[in-house]
């Protein structure tokens, strides 16, 4: 299927790089001021690697999920957000990291942002603990695993590698990350997390009167 639908297109004449980063960097910080039907909340994207590169195995894990940093600090102790969640999204030339958080209450989406990059310095200036980076670990040879049982899931993920780059990398990604150190993370963690590399969207409920407005 594949020859008779796309075989007619004509291959380039050289072959694309393996891994491809992004060689224009941003100089500042780019930010959307916005209103909506929705509670408060803030956005951030900061560039990052491409599928492939070995740091975009460092850079997920720590600050994701209901035990993660972000849920810990922002919902459960803080009070401040009814959800704060990242995530990783290496693509085939480039990627980006992403983090969010939506408000609870009155608090102001400036707060929320100052709450996430205060887990992203922290992550800057301390080193990582072996346990929590172990139980972080942990998680990721599990669900490795749990993805592997399902033929139609294994199908999806090696069609989505090989359209990433090379199908192989899926045998490969749960053993780099269990290979992650914590000097790894600070290191990533200090040349990713730059405000001039990033793109702030926040989000304050739309007022009465602007809905009245045409």
């Amino acid at each position: 299927m594949a020859r008779r639908y796309f075989g007619r297109l004509e291959a380039r004449e050289t072959p694309p790089p393996e891994v491809v980063t992004l060689e224009e960097k941003q100089v500042a910080e780019k930010r959307m001021l916005a209103q909506c039907d929705c509670r408060p909340q803030v956005q951030v994207l900061y560039q990052s690697v491409a599928h492939g590169h070995r740091d975009g195995y460092v850079l997920a894990g720590l600050l994701n999920g209901r035990s993660g940093r972000l849920h810990r600090s922002l919902v459960v102790d803080q009070s401040i957000a009814f959800s704060a969640y990242s995530l990783h999204n290496a693509m085939r030339w480039a990627g980006f990291f992403y983090l969010a958080a939506e408000a609870k209450g009155g608090t102001d989406p400036e707060a929320l942002l100052r709450s996430l990059d205060e887990q992203l310095e922290r992550l800057q200036r301390e080193p990582v603990g072996v346990a929590e980076l172990g139980k972080v670990k942990n998680q990721v040879a599990t669900d490795a695993y749990r993805r592997l049982r399902e033929p139609s899931s294994l199908l999806l993920q090696l069609l989505m590698a090989e359209g990433l780059g090379d199908w192989r990398l899926l045998e490969s990604w749960a053993e780099r990350t269990l290979a992650v150190t914590p000097e790894d993370v600070q290191r990533v963690a200090r040349r990713y997390f730059q405000p001039t590399q990033r793109t702030v969207a926040i989000y304050r409920q739309r007022s009465a009167s602007a809905e009245a407005q045409p």
